[in-house]
């Protein structure tokens, strides 16, 4: 609940969700952010097949102010999502997948090491939630992919085109990462 920014979830969007995860069709993308050592994140559902963000998310991170770090924002998308998926699994009738985009090869590697009995100082404060993606994930019947994708460069007046242009992830993600840094500038926040 809290993870979902005690935003609920209608049934058209859990059926949505539904729909895409049994067809193999469900992705998300995400960012978190840490701000004047304040932490977001926001995150979008998109299918494989269209780009379209069908549900946003975003909310703030929980973990005393003074050991916020990006890691944790990161993780704590990662973990909503996941939470998403391990609630509604029983009530799908085929295995399926989502792909989960983060920029933080961090948390990746935090995830797949299976070697962090004794965490560094600056990872013992954050052990916990990687532990718990790391056991919903063994929870989940679905595939669970996480996967790198770097956000698109920020487009200003003036500057020339890229050389090579931005994939739709990377505009995707760029998109979460502006609703995530501008969290707790925003009005509309909470």
């Amino acid at each position: 609940h809290l993870l979902w920014n005690k935003k609920l979830w209608t049934i058209c969007e859990v059926a949505n969700i539904i729909e895409h995860l049994e067809s193999d069709d469900l992705r998300s993308f995400g960012d978190g952010s840490v701000r004047e050592q304040w932490g977001a994140y926001a995150w979008c559902l998109t299918g494989r097949s269209n780009d379209d963000k069908f549900s946003v998310r975003k909310g703030c991170v929980h973990g005393h102010r003074n050991q916020m770090k990006a890691l944790r924002a990161e993780a704590s998308y990662v973990l909503s999502v996941l939470c998403l998926i391990y609630t509604i699994q029983d009530f799908t009738s085929t295995k399926g997948s989502i792909e989960i985009h983060t920029d933080c090869q961090g948390l990746i590697n935090k995830v797949n090491d299976k070697n962090i009995n004794r965490p560094s100082l600056v990872l013992s404060d954050h052990i916990d939630i990687i532990y718990e993606i790391r056991y919903i994930m063994k929870a989940i019947r679905h595939d669970v992919k996480i996967l790198f994708t770097r956000a698109a460069k920020k487009e200003r007046e003036g500057d020339p085109p890229p050389e090579i242009p931005p994939t739709p992830e990377e505009i995707i993600m760029r998109d979460m990462h502006d609703l995530a840094t501008s969290y707790y500038h925003n009005e509309q926040s909470n």
